[in-house]
């Protein structure tokens, strides 16, 4: 079971803002009844950093949004605060950037509707995460065509053995299905 859940600011006085993280707490699959806190991060850092450091003991993973797939299939962005990073490997945590494709069901559509164009994605990201020493990646493609479930669901199955081959961890955020047609795509 997951649930959301906002980690509070150093100060314990501080509004919530922006630069607050949001977390994801879930059970390992690896180690039934240990669940875990990983936090997907927004765009800064030091808001990041401030909210992670005073709660490393209980952070075990961060997925920054560090990268988008592009309108040209390419993937674009970087690891933005390699003092983030450097802490979180100190601290033993796990670096699994999450990839976005801003709400554009078309670019997923063209990466990932033949074998070739899925072969050559799975590739990308993989390399991706194998260049910057990357614990994994979540992936997070939203608003998709519903045509596309299963040229979907192959891309995360190929997409999963490559990784896993290389030992790298795989992470998907999904829509909540509350009905069998959906009112979404």
């Amino acid at each position: 079971a997951a649930a959301g859940v906002t980690l509070p600011s150093a100060a314990a006085s501080e509004a919530p803002t922006t630069e607050m993280v949001e977390s994801n707490v879930a059970e390992t699959a690896a180690l039934p009844g240990r669940r875990e806190v990983t936090i997907w991060t927004l765009e800064g850092g030091t808001g990041d950093r401030n909210t992670l450091l005073p709660n490393a003991d209980i952070v075990s993973e961060i997925n920054p949004f560090w990268y988008e797939l592009g309108a040209d299939g390419n993937l674009y962005g970087a690891a933005r605060d390699a003092a983030l990073l450097a802490e979180q490997r100190t601290l033993g945590g796990r670096i699994v950037p999450t990839i976005a494709n801003d709400l554009n069901r078309v670019r997923v559509h063209a990466v990932i509707g033949t074998a070739a164009a899925r072969t050559a994605h799975v590739q990308d990201l993989l390399a991706l995460v194998l260049e910057n020493g990357f614990d994994g990646l979540d992936v997070d493609y939203e608003s998709l065509y519903a045509v596309d479930r299963e040229d979907f669901s192959l891309f995360i199955e190929e997409l999963a053995v490559a990784f896993h081959a290389e030992g790298k961890l795989l992470s998907i955020a999904v829509h909540p299905k509350s009905d069998e047609n959906g009112t979404w795509e």
